[in-house]
């Protein structure tokens, strides 16, 4: 128990988390092992409302290779395989795109925040 305190403790420091398992005792299952989960963005050089987003993982359980992105602009919700997606943001301002990414199967799902701001 002690392993999974220092386990989420760990991961709130390096991401914004959100949890979904299947089942409630399914929750340790998710945390039992170790996991590193994170997003992280760049800007394109040549247009600087084109932003790439990247899905970094690694961990015992199976990724799953699709990925669920709001960028938070009001466009829908789209899926993309594998961990990069880019998105061309239409008007400045700051905006929150979040990752779901699941593992094992969709046993697993965890919403990754990314804050972004258009210029």
């Amino acid at each position: 128990m002690k392993k999974t305190g220092i386990l989420l403790l760990t991961l709130i420091t390096v991401i914004t988390l959100t949890v979904s398992c299947g089942k409630e005792d399914d929750i340790v299952d998710c945390f039992g092992e170790s996991l590193l989960l994170s997003i992280h963005h760049n800007k394109s050089a040549e247009n600087s409302k084109e932003v790439n987003f990247t899905v970094k993982y690694s961990g015992d359980h199976p990724f799953d290779n699709t990925v669920k992105w709001n960028f938070g602009d009001g466009t829908p919700v789209q899926t993309f395989t594998g961990k990069v997606a880019d998105h061309i943001y239409q008007n400045p301002g700051s905006y929150t795109a979040k990752a779901t990414v699941s593992l094992n199967n969709g046993k697993c799902s965890y919403d990754l925040d990314e804050a972004v701001t258009i210029e």
